[in-house]
């Protein structure tokens, strides 16, 4: 199937996604209740978002190939993954 992603890379973003869904509502529950015991929890979230940003733009990267007019949209997905660890380092450096 040119131009979308195998079988293989596809189940494996699912499973991302869901480990990712259910880590970042744990997370966020425990951050929510209780956010003096738990600072960095809020900076996980983040880094997990922009782990999984990246993922996804880096698989829609390699699935495009030649496809240059949705490699924007990959692009900026990466950007917005970089974006959201460059908040989690921040995030983690003022909770500390």
């Amino acid at each position: 199937m040119k131009g979308s992603m195998t079988a293989q890379n596809s189940f494996l973003l699912d499973a991302l996604h869901v480990f990712v869904g259910i880590a970042v509502t744990v997370l966020a529950v425990f951050a929510f209740l209780s956010p003096e015991e738990h600072p960095l929890f809020f900076s996980l979230i983040f880094g997990l978002a922009g782990l999984l940003a990246l993922a996804n733009g880096l698989v829609r990267l390699s699935a495009l190939g030649r496809a240059h007019r949705k490699r924007g949209t990959a692009f900026a997905i990466v950007f917005l993954g970089l974006l959201l660890l460059m908040l989690c380092a921040i995030s983690a450096v003022v909770m500390l």
